[in-house]
This record gives structure tokens, sequence and C-alpha cells, in this order.
């Protein structure tokens, strides 16, 4: 699943160095240009509201609206997944770790799937914290002409990332994969 993120992921490492999590400011587009219009930047502005603060071109492509300024949560489908990603989110902020995983894209024309990738990063000028969303799209969404997007629905699969602080142990049960070396 993460293999085609690998170069994202190399890059998120190398930008860390020896520190829990890179900083947004040493963040460089043109060194994962190939991931550029597939990253959505969510910063939390408190436990319950993450907005969205950049969201890539292909993204917005491909989902047919630009949901800069959104709150993230209200692109999830139904509130319990809403309750369920609101305390990942948070979890994955207060003991950094990441996400990966497939989602289903619900629009007007059909349901496709969506990969995604999630890192933590850290904001010199907040403390709230920020994640880096990177997607994936299933290939057959870019045939589909006039696709409007919905929702976002079921997560399809999902797994965390131990960075190198762990995961909670309510999570610990989902599958892990590890970066610590």
């Amino acid at each position: 699943m993460l293999e085609s993120f690998e170069p994202f992921l190399a890059y998120w490492q190398t930008l860390r160095g020896v520190e829990m999590l890179p900083c947004r400011e040493d963040f460089h587009p043109i060194q994962v240009k190939d991931f550029m219009g597939r990253i959505v930047i969510v910063e939390r502005l408190s436990t319950s509201h993450f907005q969205v603060r950049l969201v890539g071109t292909e993204v917005v492509e491909r989902l047919g609206h630009d949901h800069t300024g959104e709150d993230f949560l209200s692109l999830l489908d139904g509130p319990e997944e809403r309750a369920v990603r609101l305390a990942l989110f948070n979890a994955m902020l207060d003991q950094p770790m990441g996400m990966w995983g497939n989602r289903e894209v619900i629009t007007n024309k059909g349901t496709y799937i969506a990969h995604f990738l999630q890192l933590p990063i850290r904001h010199k000028a907040s403390h709230a914290g920020e994640f880096f969303n990177v997607f994936d799209f299933d290939q057959s969404l870019v045939a589909v002409s006039g696709a409007e997007f919905k929702r976002f629905g079921k997560l399809v699969s999902f797994g965390l990332i131990d960075i190198g602080a762990g995961v909670p142990e309510a999570y610990q049960h989902l599958g892990v994969t590890s970066l610590v070396h």
C-alpha cells in the first residue's frame, strides 16, 4: 500500500532528520513535484475543528471543488465516521503517528477508491498541529466526465504508522507499520 507513496515518505523522513516531525516551513514543493497536485494540508484549529489549508490542483480537479477553508470532517460520510476520524486525527497529532488506507470517494457518477497517506507536520507559528494528506486516486475517476464529489465514504482498508512516538494503546489492534529504525 505504501509503495506508491515511498518517494513522498522518504522526503518527509529526510525533512524531519532527528526531530519527531518535520517543519512545514522546510517543505519545498519542487522536491516532491509528482505529489504536489495530490496533497491536502489540514490544520487542527481545535480538538473538534480541522480546517483544510491547501488543496492540490489534482485533488481539486478530481473532486470538482476546492475545499480550502472548509472543515475537513464535513467531507466525511455520516456522524459516526466523523467521530471516529476526529479521535484518530487528534491522536495522530497528540502522539505523532501516520495513517494510510483506502477510502471510498462518492460522486454523482458512482463510487471510486482513493488511497491516502497522512503524516503529521509541525508549523513554527502554531502549536495546533497539521498533517499532510496525500492522495493516489483510482484511475477510473479520471475517465469519468462530469463527476462531482459528494463526500468521502467508508474506509475500505486502514492502518497506522509508528514514526517513533509509538501508537496509542487504543489503536494498536488496527495494524501498525513502523518507520522506527
